[in-house]
């Protein structure tokens, strides 16, 4: 990942850039990061949850996952790339972002967690429509969901323990932890191949 460019640049800009194959960019408050494709860890996390979300979630809702859709702030110049997302919203396909996720997940890594617990998790208490933010680690069991609370209060829910389940009001759902990590946890040694 790249530091911010020095100057702010606007949506029509970001949306002409073309990142090299492999990167991705995004906007936040006006400025250009980059960032790279996860690790298989990653890439593990991200499918599983996206395909518990859509096993799960009905229409008229949809599930976007592995970063393949923008979320947008109305009056803005933010545009970020989760790694998952579920709206609910009427969604024109044909564009490149949302902007009216319920859910928003954030699978982190020590390159990412500065930005995805501290930017980004502004970025989605600023979206009307989130009333969740899931963020899993790729290192080890730990999840969070930041979750929308009364009078617009922002309430965080940890779980580190492979025995508890994620729990996601804004799509009814239970993910248990173990399923997330299996073959993946560090504490759970993978046999070695002779």
């Amino acid at each position: 990942m790249i530091e911010p460019q020095p100057d702010p640049i606007s949506l029509e800009e970001y949306d002409c850039l073309t990142p090299p194959e492999g990167e991705h960019y995004e906007l936040i408050d006006g400025y250009l990061y980059a960032f790279s494709t996860g690790t298989g860890t990653h890439g593990v996390l991200c499918t599983r949850i996206a395909n518990a979300l859509g096993n799960h979630v009905k229409p008229p809702c949809t599930v976007f996952g592995a970063s393949t859709i923008g979320v947008r702030q109305h009056e803005s110049t933010t545009n970020v790339i989760p790694d998952g997302a579920v709206t609910c919203d009427d969604t024109d396909l044909s564009k490149t972002y949302i902007v009216a996720p319920k859910l928003v997940v954030e699978v982190i890594s020590p390159r990412s967690v500065r930005r995805d617990r501290a930017d980004k998790l502004d970025v989605y208490r600023a979206i009307p429509s989130v009333l969740e933010y899931l963020m899993v680690d790729s290192r080890r069991v730990w999840a969070s969901v930041f979750r929308r609370g009364p009078g617009g209060s922002w309430l965080d829910f940890t779980y580190s323990s492979l025995d508890e389940s994620i729990g996601l009001l804004s799509v009814d759902l239970r993910l248990p932890l173990r399923d997330l990590y299996r073959g993946l946890d560090p504490r759970m040694p993978r046999r070695r191949r002779r």
